[in-house]
């Protein structure tokens, strides 16, 4: 039978052992919940000059493009509601700590956007479909240019909770 100098180090062990266990998870859960900083976002203008092979001389620019930027927090994407011109260009940008895949809806296929798929992902058309066709790391970003008019849901393909929309007018 163990005698009172025996137990006394076998009960301090395990109440060191139990802090040590508790002090980990709240830490892991405070630091989890923390508000993370998130820059302002405001649209940057985008003007593209081309140049006309014929004469050399720099083309006029019709319209500006505008690129708008959707930051993806542990929140979710901010804004969740966007409206863009035809032609603009839209800019995903990976504040969290965890991987996002922007991608049009409907989960799993994404093919609500024109022409997109996601059996298109690794093929010559990847370029040209509203999907990142894979993981976007932490301070990583996404980039699409909307062409097609209307109204276009997407979501976070790692995390279906997360998704917003993208209304496209000429």
């Amino acid at each position: 039978m163990l005698g009172y100098y025996h137990v006394v180090p076998i009960l301090m062990y395990k109440i060191i052992i139990l802090a040590i266990i508790i002090l980990s998870v709240g830490g892991f859960l405070i630091t989890r919940n923390a508000p993370e900083a998130v820059p302002e976002s405001s649209p940057e203008p985008v003007v593209s000059n081309t140049s006309s092979e014929s004469t050399g001389v720099a083309a006029p620019v019709a319209d500006a493009q505008t690129t708008h930027t959707v930051l993806y927090t542990a929140e979710g994407f901010s804004p969740k509601e966007l409206s863009v011109k035809a032609g603009d260009t839209v800019v995903w940008r990976n504040m969290s700590t965890t991987d996002m895949w922007p991608a049009t809806a409907m989960h799993p296929t994404h093919t609500v956007y024109p022409g997109s798929a996601i059996t298109k992902c690794g093929g010559s058309e990847a370029s040209q479909i509203f999907d990142a066709c894979g993981p976007v790391a932490a301070a990583g970003e996404y980039t699409f240019v909307f062409s097609e008019v209307g109204s276009w849901k997407y979501h976070n393909h790692l995390n279906v909770r997360d998704g917003g929309t993208i209304a496209v007018t000429e």
